[in-house]
């Protein structure tokens, strides 16, 4: 499927460092609970996101760091990995292509988005193109580091800068918007890197979207690993 040139449309601040906010503010209320299954070894190949909103209570963003709730989502996903209904996305790479296709598993495996890996897997820009006239979102996002040295990741979506926070220590992280000056938690992910991958993902899809969430955490997962 051939992505539209929005590329220019792509809003990019001048200086990442200098406009990631200090100060947080109120966070917002996860309403989604994904569950991302690797084929591999890593993040980069074959995916199965499935949907256990409906499996699991869960009512804050610090539920997704805890092991025990990481455990029962890992059951849950067990339980269910049989089960259509519950997959939402399905993420897939052709070998030697550094292009990953997230397919919505709801509506007929249809491309909601694209995710290009860049050529440098932990400094490089990694970019998250969609359809034209996509629900998700009006232009591509260019996902970045705030330096080589930092463990946070940018994005900037309809002028709004959000960043995937990776600084807390182990597979861990965190997705902050920037919110009148003050960055708020609407995301947040906890993974495990074994001999397949796998990685419990909370949202609030009220201040971000799914496909967003997910493609921008595939390329901090990648970055971070």
């Amino acid at each position: 499927m051939a992505m539209s040139e929005k590329t220019q449309l792509v809003e990019k601040p001048n200086d990442m460092t200098a406009e990631v906010p200090a100060e947080t503010g109120i966070p917002g209320t996860p309403d989604k609970l994904f569950f991302l299954q690797s084929s591999s070894g890593d993040f980069s190949d074959e995916l199965r996101v499935l949907d256990l909103s409906s499996s699991i209570t869960f009512s804050t963003f610090e539920d997704a760091t805890h092991d025990e709730f990481y455990a029962a989502v890992e059951k849950a996903a067990k339980n269910r990995q049989n089960d259509r209904a519950a997959w939402v996305y399905e993420l897939t790479r052709k070998s030697f292509s550094s292009n990953m296709q997230i397919h919505d598993s709801s509506n007929h495996g249809v491309v909601a988005a694209e995710l290009d890996l860049s050529i440098l897997k932990h400094y490089g820009t990694w970019k998250l193109s969609f359809p034209q006239g996509s629900r998700h979102s009006s232009h591509d996002l260019e996902i970045k580091p705030v330096s080589i040295l930092q463990k946070q990741e940018t994005f900037v979506k309809d002028g709004t800068m959000y960043i995937w926070d990776m600084t807390m220590g182990g597979k861990r992280g965190e997705l902050y918007k920037t919110i009148n000056g003050k960055k708020a938690l609407v995301a947040a992910f906890a993974a495990k890197s074994w001999f397949k991958n796998n990685c419990v993902l909370v949202m609030d899809t009220k201040e971000v979207g799914d496909v967003v969430v997910v493609g921008s955490c595939v390329a901090a997962l990648n970055r971070d690993i």
